[in-house]
């Protein structure tokens, strides 16, 4: 602005000079007409020089007049523009501040419900099938419910089965297990034969988390996948887990399914701004957003995006796709989740909101977002490994 300033001030100082001289022409044609006033030749040129003067002035006063009020005109115009800047900046603001408080809420109604119910490790439930003896922890928090026709007739024939279900702020969850034969399992050594078939099968609204495929702790075989999908009407996303674990002739199944609930979006919202400053993806855009797991040049459905990567899960342990892992890691390993004072999506908040932008010099700013980024890389790094803090459990 103080560069436009100035350009203002120099135009309209050159008018004015051009102003004053076309008046000394004039006082110099005044004189040469009194020097020819008797003579009528001269009166015929005083005529002439009056007319050309008062022409001359008449332009210049029209040309400072149009130039003044088109330098009103852009001034208005700049001044227009930089009200509606500030507008959209105080705006963007606002929803900032409204969308940290919305998690800063979220937050702290995961650690009452925490604190009020699940605070004692003697919460969890170990299930004991009847018939081969393989035990199963089942995490904090979730009622058993009487076992209920499902419409799946691998379900309703199952002689073993245990209905589950929980509800925290942003997940409600069902899961059920039941014992399955080899002929239904999938493949406990076809991991790839499981990526070929969900590639196949899954539809426009979908996409692939991750398939898996190991030894538990207590050394029970075990393939499992994690497909998501897009809930249309009722908005949000829902996670499904499929999981086959076999010990000898034994076999049973897991069937989860976790639902994004009331506040949806939170994830995927810091997660892409997370993402950005990590420089993984454009801010203004999905490019480097979206990929699938396993095949880069994969590209129906609705691909894995960053932010459901597994290093975020501490940030958002009340997530769908967080309860679902946390599931997944007590039945495998025997694990349950810690929850600490810090976990939650504000923490990601705290460095930049100590210092305005105003106190950082360049070279301070340079140096800041170099640290930030290599801390945050680490927590988008591809696998399924489990970086929450977590306990074991001894399931004896």
């Amino acid at each position: 602005m103080a560069k436009n300033g100035e350009e203002k001030k120099s135009f309209l100082s050159a008018v004015g000079n051009a102003v004053s001289k076309v008046g000394e022409m004039g006082v110099k044609a005044g004189d040469a007409i009194k020097d020819f006033a008797e003579s009528e030749t001269a009166g015929k040129i005083t005529d002439s020089v009056k007319n050309g003067a008062k022409a001359a002035a008449d332009g210049v006063a029209k040309g400072a007049k149009f130039a003044a009020e088109g330098v009103s005109t852009g001034a208005h115009k700049a001044a227009e523009s930089i009200k509606a800047n500030a507008e959209e900046n105080a705006k963007k603001k606002e929803e900032k501040k409204a969308l940290q408080e919305e998690i800063k809420a979220e937050l702290e109604a995961e650690k009452a419900r925490k604190k009020a119910d699940v605070t004692d490790e003697s919460n969890h439930t170990v299930i004991e099938a009847k018939k081969s003896k393989m035990r199963f922890l089942i995490p904090e928090g979730y009622e058993k419910l009487k076992p209920v026709k499902t419409g799946d007739p691998r379900v309703d024939k199952a002689k073993e089965k245990f209905f589950y279900r929980k509800s925290v702020s942003t997940c409600d969850s069902v899961v059920v297990l039941f014992d399955t034969s080899a002929e239904e399992s999938m493949n406990f050594d076809g991991k790839q034969e499981v990526i070929d078939g969900i590639h196949q099968s899954m539809s426009d609204q979908q996409g692939l988390i991750c398939v898996e495929s190991g030894k538990t702790k207590r050394g029970y075989q075990y393939i499992y996948s994690i497909v998501k999908t897009l809930m249309g009407d009722f908005g949000g996303v829902s996670y499904y887990v499929r999981m086959n674990i076999g010990s000898g002739d034994n076999i049973y199944e897991l069937q989860g399914t976790f639902m994004e609930a009331r506040n949806t979006g939170i994830r995927a919202t810091i997660g892409h701004e997370l993402a950005h400053r990590a420089g993984l993806c454009e801010f203004s855009s999905f490019d480097g957003w979206f990929e699938d797991p396993y095949d880069p040049e994969y590209k129906n459905g609705i691909q894995m995006n960053l932010s459901e990567r597994a290093g975020l899960d501490g940030l958002f342990p009340a997530d769908p796709l967080s309860q679902a892992r946390e599931f997944v890691n007590a039945i495998l390993f025997d694990e349950l989740m810690e929850y600490t004072e810090d976990e939650g999506p504000t923490s990601i908040f705290k460095e930049k909101d100590e210092l305005q932008d105003s106190e950082r010099n360049e070279q301070d700013e340079i140096a800041r977002k170099e640290k930030e980024k290599e801390m945050l890389l680490p927590a988008f790094e591809k696998g399924e490994k489990c970086k929450r803090s977590r306990y074991t459990v001894e399931v004896k």
